[in-house]
This record gives structure tokens, C-alpha cells and sequence, in this order.
């Protein structure tokens, strides 16, 4: 570059048609970074493409261009340098902190985020992946915006992203998208779990999900945003902290009598409050059922019928099998209340899941705003189909703060698919039970996993 401004320093980095140079401005004597580009037909589009969308967006994250220039055999562009270390280089220290990284995710996915809904087109990166990221001490940037594309460009044409990140329409000449954007953050969360994986060991089943969806096969049954990504990754972060928090903990303090022991799991009772999205949603059905299957683990645990449905009373006075002592009855050997009376609380016991006794099951009927969510929740929503339109979208509850399970009956894998790639939510497929009081194969496993994820709420 004859007669440029600019002089060059160093060599940072280079591709298969581009070089970027670590220069120095003459005049102000101020250090960024050159991309140098060969000048041919493909990479023309390229080019022009990446100085329109870095002149067009403003956001934290994004390194500022300052100008271009050509000459007979290059293009050039010149950018902020951002001076840090890439993703890929700090992955490799598997001393850094799991929790530091799962941030750095976290931001990503809001950048991506921020470029997917600019006005008036998004843009689509379209090539994520450990070296286009930097860590610096001013925060996470990405960088290298050679395969970006507005979302009114895209056609046909294909732009492929570095091999390992490859999404599996673009083998088959799809469509780049926002799905392009998502798979490739699958691929970096599978990177972080197998870099960090003895110190996100606990959490893996929810990390392993966020993967799994992220990399589908099928575009559309991706996570229709990386919002929803950073959602789900934050929600684990806050894990880690809590967990951290509390094994920090584990000293008493005479005075206020608080100690590691002290904390929700020796409340009297632990309550499990069960709604559902309509009536015959199959509440009192899965009430029982996991009344049953807690039956033969923990020594007291209650179902209790919080609604006014009578269809309990009127169930066990039709069965010579019922025994009614104190207004408890014994049915099956599990212990029913029905919507009246009241009954001591049982002492407390140790048991083989890992939380406190008496468990109450509590049969809420339908959810309606005034139910109380101050507890473990499990919400029943039905109909969640492939083809069908979900229509209980209101009892997506918006609680952060809360731990809610869903439970979805009368549906099928390909619409619980779709409904997790909108939001981020805990949701088991409720499976085809005869009978609850009869404990099979399929209805163990379906119950087992409803404790699993409530002990690790709760």
C-alpha cells in the first residue's frame, strides 16, 4: 500500500484470501488493526458486504472501522485493534474459571443477539467459532466479519464457515440464518464442557441439553434465538453461584444460631404444588402417580387435594381397599388428603433422595393468577404437537426466580422440540400411565427424572 497513511508492525493473523497487520497511523501515531484483502470477483461481494455492515452498527463488542482504502492488488480495512488473547488460546488454560467462561458465552450470545434484531435488517455473523473472539481487559469481542451477511442479502449462494462449524444445511446448500448463528454457538458450549468438564460436571445434563438443541440437525428445531441461549446458560450460572455461596458456607454462627444446615432443606415440609393449563390436563393423574413412586422412598409423603374437584372422596369411597383414620386415607399404601381437614405434621426424617420429610403433593387443579408459586412447581400444559398450535401459552409462567417444571401430556417429542427452541424452560413428556398406583418401567424413569430436576431446583 503505496503512500498510505498507515506503516505496518506486525503480522497478527491470516486466512486463506486475507492478512491482518498490526499498523501504526502516521500522523496520530495511534496502533489498529489492517485486513488486508486479495482482489478478486468472490472476494469483492465479501468485501463490500463487511465495510457496509461494520459502517452500519454501533455496538459494544464489535470493533469500530475507521477506513478503507485499495490499490491495484488489495482492499483494506481498517478497524479498532482490540488487544487480548482469543477464545481459543484462553480454552486452552483449563485453570481459568468455568464460571468466567460461561460469562464470556453469555455476552456472545448477546452480541449475536444484538446483530440479529438491528434495524432495519439483521445481520448474520456466520462464523462463530473460538478464534474470531477476543478476550480482552475491556470485555469479549468478536471480530472478523468476513462471512457477515444482512438478513435481506441472503440467498442461495452459500457462505461457508470454517469446517468444524459448518452448520449441516450448508453442506446441502441451505440458507445461512439466524439457525447458522445458534448452531455455532452449540459447537463453542460443546468446546467450553469438554475444556471445563470436571468443574461443570454437576451441571452437565443442562449444558448437555443446551448443546443438543443448538446443533439439531433440522434448522428449525434449533433455539429460534441466541437470547434464549443466554438465558439458559445464565440460569446455570446463577447455579454455580448459589452452590458456591453455600459451600462457602459451612461454618455456624453461635449468635444468629445459622449454620450450613439451616438452609430450605430443613424447612417441616417440602411441598410440590402441581397445576395444570385446563381441566383433564392430567394433574391429579401425575399427583397420584408421583405420590405412588415417593411412596416407596421416603417414609411421609402426603397427597393432598388443594382443589374442588371431589374427584378424590368420591374415587376412595368406591374402594373397599380404603382405610380413613384421622381424615387420612390410606389407599395403596400412599396417604391421601382430600380437600378438607387438617393433620399433624409428621416428624422429620432423613431419606435415601436427598431432601427433608414430610413431602406434600399438592393436587392444585387448573392454574389460574392467583395460585401461590411460593413453592416447587410443576405445571401441567397438553397438546404440545408438531402440527398443532400451542394454545396455553399463558401458562408459561415468566419466573425466573421460581422452580417450575412442565410436564407435557397428550403431546410428542417434535412439538416438545419446537417449544424448546422458543423458550427456555424445564419440560419432561409425560408418558401414556394406566394406572398410577402401578409402577412400570416407563412411569419409574418418567417420575424418577420429575425428582431428579426437583432436587436440583430445590
Amino acid at each position: 500500500m503505496n503512500n498510505s497513511k498507515y506503516e505496518k508492525i506486525s503480522l497478527l493473523g491470516e486466512g486463506g484470501t486475507s492478512q491482518v497487520f498490526l499498523v501504526r497511523h502516521k500522523a496520530l501515531g495511534t496502533v489498529r488493526a489492517m485486513k488486508r484483502i486479495s482482489k478478486n470477483s468472490v472476494n469483492e461481494k465479501c468485501y463490500n458486504s463487511e465495510v457496509k455492515i461494520l459502517n452500519m452498527i454501533d455496538i459494544e463488542g464489535i470493533p469500530v472501522i475507521y477506513d478503507v482504502e485499495e490499490d491495484s492488488e488489495y482492499w483494506y480495512i481498517i478497524e479498532q485493534y482490540i488487544e487480548g488473547i482469543s477464545f481459543e488460546e484462553y480454552l486452552s488454560n483449563k485453570e481459568n474459571d468455568a464460571l468466567e467462561v460461561l460469562g464470556y458465552v453469555c455476552r456472545i450470545c448477546t452480541i449475536l443477539h444484538l446483530l440479529h434484531t438491528t434495524k432495519p435488517y439483521g445481520i448474520i455473523y456466520g462464523d462463530i467459532k473460538p478464534e474470531n473472539i477476543i478476550i480482552s481487559k475491556n470485555g469479549v469481542y468478536l471480530i472478523d466479519f468476513g462471512n457477515c451477511m444482512l438478513t435481506k442479502d441472503i440467498s442461495d449462494e452459500n457462505k461457508m464457515a470454517t469446517k468444524e462449524y459448518v452448520t449441516p444445511e450448508q453442506y446441502n446448500s441451505g440458507k445461512m440464518g439466524i439457525w447458522t448463528d445458534v448452531y455455532g454457538i452449540g459447537v463453542l458450549i460443546q468446546k467450553v464442557y469438554q475444556g471445563f468438564q470436571m468443574q461443570l460436571y454437576n451441571y452437565r445434563d443442562e449444558i448437555l441439553r443446551i448443546i443438543s438443541i443448538c446443533m439439531e440437525k433440522d434448522s428449525k428445531d434449533r433455539y429460534i434465538s441466541t437470547q434464549i441461549i443466554e438465558e439458559a446458560i445464565t440460569s446455570i450460572v446463577e447455579k454455580i453461584n448459589i452452590n458456591r455461596a453455600s459451600a462457602n458456607n459451612n461454618g455456624c454462627d453461635e449468635k444468629s444460631k445459622k449454620c450450613r444446615n439451616s438452609n430450605e432443606r430443613d424447612r417441616e415440609s417440602l411441598d410440590i404444588v402441581i397445576y395444570g393449563c385446563r381441566r383433564y390436563a392430567g394433574v391429579t393423574h401425575l399427583a397420584l402417580g408421583l405420590t405412588k413412586y415417593l411412596e416407596n422412598k421416603i417414609p411421609d409423603v402426603f397427597y393432598i387435594e388443594d382443589n374442588l374437584s371431589k374427584d378424590i372422596i368420591n374415587m376412595l369411597d368406591f374402594d373397599n381397599g380404603t382405610v380413613c383414620s384421622d381424615g387420612i386415607y390410606t389407599y395403596k399404601r400412599c396417604k391421601i388428603l382430600p380437600n378438607y381437614g387438617e393433620f399433624c405434621t409428621p416428624d422429620k426424617h432423613t431419606d435415601s433422595v436427598g431432601i427433608r420429610k414430610p413431602v406434600y403433593i399438592h393436587d392444585c387443579g387448573v392454574y389460574n393468577k392467583e395460585s401461590s408459586l411460593s413453592n416447587l412447581v410443576i405445571v401441567v400444559i397438553t397438546d404440545i404437537k408438531e402440527y398443532l398450535k400451542f394454545q396455553y401459552e399463558d401458562y408459561i409462567l415468566d419466573y425466573k426466580d421460581k422452580n417450575i417444571l412442565y410436564v407435557a401430556n397428550f403431546s410428542d417429542d417434535k412439538g416438545i422440540k419446537r417449544l424448546l427452541r422458543q423458550r427456555n424452560i424445564n419440560v419432561l413428556r409425560m408418558p401414556y400411565i394406566e394406572n398410577p398406583f402401578k409402577q412400570c418401567k416407563e412411569s419409574e424413569k418418567f417420575y424418577g427424572d420429575i425428582v431428579k430436576i426437583l432436587i436440583r431446583n430445590y
